[in-house]
């Protein structure tokens, strides 16, 4: 039996929590899908689509990472 970390994703129709595990860490966590390690969360992503149990609509995530460079300042 593994140790996973769970991801709460909230639906986007309804706002029902939808938790998926990751198997990206050994770890037994939980975290809401805006303060997740973005690995944990890709990696939950990849079991997309997932179907909400109160409003049975089907749902992902979509990731958008930022990547860009800044000044420095001492």
């Amino acid at each position: 039996m593994g140790c996973y970390d769970t991801i709460l994703f909230p639906c986007p129709d309804c706002g029902e929590l939808y938790s998926v595990q990751s198997k990206a860490d050994d770890g037994l966590r939980t975290f809401h899908m805006g303060n997740a390690p973005a690995y944990i969360v890709i990696d939950a992503a990849e079991q997309a689509p997932w179907v909400c149990k109160k409003c049975h609509k089907m749902f992902g995530v979509k990731i958008h990472l930022d990547i860009k460079t800044v000044p420095w300042k001492l």
